[in-house]
């Protein structure tokens, strides 16, 4: 039977040498094996993040505000722009916490992402939409540590 289902000529025969079977590879001794030998696997440590959160789960009002204060850069991502402290102050106190409680937690701070994006969404002024974009890129920058 050809290539084809229905054409009548034979199959043409494989070309080239006959594929080997793999040979075993050969046992390492001494030094090499030493070398060569994967190296054992350590417990590894608990994650420490260097964002808002850390190994937290959530964080209170107060170190929320105090992580504020201490960033004392307060530069936004993406420009080279920065909030003084004041701003940033004014940020945490615009945070709607009658909405989160005094905790807050990762789940939270997205939350409020979105709401903010949402915000962005309807303002109809460009300055307002970069004014929130800042806080956002700022949120972010603050959530992740970067």
């Amino acid at each position: 039977m050809g290539i084809f289902f229905n054409d009548p000529r034979p199959r043409p025969a494989p070309m080239g040498p006959r594929p080997m079977s793999p040979r075993p590879a050969p046992k390492q001794t001494g030094f090499l094996k030493s070398l060569l030998a994967p190296a054992p696997k350590k417990d590894p440590a608990p994650s420490q993040s260097s964002g808002l959160f850390g190994s937290k789960k959530h964080i209170t009002r107060s170190e929320f505000r105090q992580a504020l204060k201490n960033d004392r850069k307060g530069v936004i991502p993406k420009t080279m722009r920065r909030f003084n402290e004041r701003q940033r102050l004014d940020f945490e106190k615009n945070f709607s916490w009658k909405e989160y409680g005094n905790l807050i937690s990762q789940g939270d701070v997205s939350a409020k992402l979105n709401k903010m994006n949402k915000l962005r969404m309807q303002s109809r002024s460009f300055s307002e939409k970069k004014r929130i974009q800042d806080q956002m890129d700022y949120l972010k920058k603050l959530k992740e540590g970067k």
